[in-house]
């Protein structure tokens, strides 16, 4: 389902208002509310719906297994959150067809025109190749997941009304206070919650302010930036339109889908359809997106040559260790090559020598004073592990 907006639209799976309206109600409970791990079960039930293109909100071959493999999360944990959909009744399951089956509650109403106003906000396919609900996850913030569903609401209603402009100009401000009540968290939870929703959504300090904090005894004077408010837009790249923007982005896109068909075979490593489009937009949010915002504080550094060559590195690297690696079973392959690339991400920017400090400084000072926080992959690993020690 697609929205479109002067040419571009935003491909994806359809969220209805009322379930919107449904989750706002549940957790305004004192007990019981929805998890992290139960909204992000039932994001992956509405996509498989959407993709089967069923109306009665009916699931027959739904694999909660598939979906932990794919996001990363322990099974457990998404077990623990289909329970929690089942005691709140968004869920039901039933026997269809003299078959186990799994029904959506009210998705039939909702998406009957008879019965409701349709009214649905699209939630990006791209959603689950990226870590946000499985950091989302891992720190336990529903309300994580409800701010991002709001974000794409708003997004939709302009996609829908606004009639002049760009697609880049589609943002929404909120100040700190609006942020951390929705979020029911402190400032630095607030940042850190920005944070991870920063691989889908464009975050930006539009009113900040720097001050010195007073020093405790034999602490040094520190800087410190209050942020007042954001601006907060989906990113580009979660817009489509039928002739690609940039198309440089888009050869290299070419270029990693043909190599993870050369190198799978080479290697042995059985994939699909889905699993080669993973490894795809995997590469594109974990390396060239990354290193993008590199080249937006130095004109010198050629973000996609140096995008390629990292591609052409992993391949090669993966074909000379593999056996000796272990590498012989891949349970997920967006998982496996997330982890990769972030390995390599690292060692290519803060061990290998070949780019400039400054670049990754100017990068570290322009995103903090965006966002309140450095991105976790722009820090040094033996910093990060001073940091804990």
């Amino acid at each position: 389902m697609t929205k479109e907006y002067l040419g571009y639209k935003v491909s994806g799976f359809k969220f209805h208002q009322q379930f919107l309206d449904d989750i706002r109600l549940v957790q305004q409970k004192t007990e019981d509310r929805l998890t992290a791990s139960s909204l992000t079960v039932f994001l992956t039930m509405l996509a498989e719906i959407d993709s089967t293109k069923r109306q009665d909100g009916i699931l027959t071959d739904y694999n909660l297994s598939k979906w932990a493999r794919k996001l990363s999360i322990h099974p457990q944990t998404l077990w623990n959150g289909y329970n929690s959909l089942l005691k709140n009744r968004f869920i039901e399951e039933i026997i269809h067809n003299g078959r186990h089956a799994i029904l959506v509650r009210d998705y039939a109403d909702y998406d009957n025109p008879a019965k409701s106003n349709i009214n649905y906000l699209t939630v990006p396919n791209m959603i689950f190749d990226t870590s946000v609900l499985k950091e989302l996850v891992r720190i336990s913030c529903p309300a994580g997941i409800i701010l991002m569903l709001e974000l794409l609401n708003q997004t939709r209603s302009r996609l829908g009304n606004d009639l002049k402009g760009k697609h880049t100009d589609i943002n929404f401000s909120y100040n700190m206070e609006t942020l951390k009540r929705k979020l029911n968290r402190r400032a630095e939870g607030v940042r850190r919650v920005l944070d991870i929703l920063s691989e889908v959504f464009s975050i930006k300090a539009s009113d900040t302010k720097i001050f010195e904090v007073n020093p405790r005894v034999n602490k040094k004077v520190h800087k410190q930036v209050w942020i007042k408010t954001y601006k907060i837009g989906l990113k580009q790249e979660f817009y489509t339109t039928k002739n690609e923007e940039n198309k440089e982005v888009h050869q290299l896109m070419a270029l990693a889908n043909k190599s993870a068909i050369y190198y799978f075979k080479r290697l042995g490593i059985p994939f699909s359809k889905e699993d080669k489009q993973d490894f795809v937009t995997v590469y594109r949010f974990e390396i060239v997106e990354k290193l993008k915002q590199l080249a937006e504080q130095s004109k010198n550094f050629n973000y996609i040559q140096e995008s390629k060559q990292l591609l052409t590195n992993l391949f090669e690297y993966l074909e000379s260790n593999w056996e000796r690696n272990g590498y012989t079973q891949i349970h997920s392959i967006g998982g496996f090559f997330r982890t990769q690339f972030a390995n390599m991400l690292s060692y290519y920017l803060h061990l290998s020598g070949e780019v400039d400090y400054t670049i990754i400084h100017d990068a570290k000072v322009a995103l903090y004073q965006q966002h309140g926080v450095v991105p976790y992959w722009l820090e040094n690993p033996r910093s990060r592990v001073e940091k804990t020690a």
